[in-house]
């Protein structure tokens, strides 16, 4: 009867072989071939204050993922539209603060003052604000 605590040769290179190969795949996929390019993204936002989507959201383009200054996602703001401004708004200090253009219209903050659509996407974030409410 075979010790079964005991490994041949035999098995224990079977099971060098899978570790390393699997090793080698997860390194594979997991490695991406070049950096990730960085998008550019107009945002068109309802309101733009503390503790809102768009302070959570946009704050995370410009200030990265945990809002400190570190890295966060392949993303640039290339412009800025808010619908509603409030004496709480965040939207003017944090665009002067990363030199992000704040215009008046959702077109101009789409084609970012131009003729065409030069940004990769465009992020909608509407919730809250001061809006009528009708029959329907």
């Amino acid at each position: 009867m075979k010790n079964p605590r005991l490994i041949t040769r035999r098995d224990w290179l079977a099971s060098a072989a899978a570790i390393a190969s699997g090793a080698a795949v997860k390194h594979a996929v997991a490695a991406p071939a070049s950096p990730i390019k960085t998008k550019s993204v107009a945002a068109i936002v309802s309101i733009y204050e503390p503790k809102t989507h768009s302070d959570v959201l946009i704050g995370k383009i410009l200030e990265g993922w945990k809002q400190d200054g570190g890295a966060g996602p392949a993303l640039q703001l290339s412009s800025l539209y808010v619908d509603q401004v409030s004496d709480r708004d965040l939207s003017r200090q944090m665009a002067a603060k990363y030199n992000v253009p704040i215009f008046d219209t959702i077109e101009k903050a789409v084609t970012v003052g131009t003729d065409r659509i030069p940004v990769d996407g465009v992020i909608s974030i509407g919730e809250h604000g001061d809006y009528p409410l009708n029959a329907k």
